[in-house]
């Protein structure tokens, strides 16, 4: 693991609070900060994908989960991995 990686999964765990788990709701009051891993995991019948990600200083997301030698393509400004197809 290199040093960069390191440091900012060292940040991710100080910034962990007694409940590791927040749900997004309307009424969800938690403030999400720099360090914090957030996973998006939508799903559908017979699909599923999930993404992790780290919230930086500057508020803009990091993709952890995202491999770079996967086949991807852009949406939304983002490099999302093509669907596998048999």
């Amino acid at each position: 693991m290199n040093e960069e990686v390191s440091a900012k999964l060292e940040l991710m765990r100080q910034t962990l609070s007694e409940n590791r788990e927040i749900v997004a709701t309307p009424t969800a009051t938690e403030t999400l900060a720099a360090g914090m891993a957030v996973a998006w995991n939508p799903s559908l019948a017979g699909a599923k994908v999930e993404d992790t990600f780290v919230i930086l200083e500057d508020g803009k997301l990091e993709n952890l989960t995202f491999d770079p030698n996967f086949p991807s393509v852009e949406v939304e400004g983002r490099l999302r991995a093509m669907p596998l197809v048999k």
